[in-house]
């Protein structure tokens, strides 16, 4: 994936957390970006996971 895309895509999420204000999901994003860098999961999995919680939260 393009670089441009994923900072996008990472925009678009700081943004969405912005609008809920919930310190759990912050600091489960910063859990998620640990294991990305450790590369155990990706930044499709972090972009997937929140695609599929904010489906069920709205």
């Amino acid at each position: 994936m393009a670089l441009g895309s994923i900072r996008l895509r990472k925009e678009i999420l700081l943004y969405l957390l912005s609008v809920y204000n919930n310190k759990t999901l912050n600091s489960l994003l910063s859990d998620f970006e640990n294991l990305e860098k450790n590369k155990w999961m990706s930044n499709e999995d972090i972009f997937r996971f929140f695609v599929s919680l904010f489906n069920k939260i709205s």
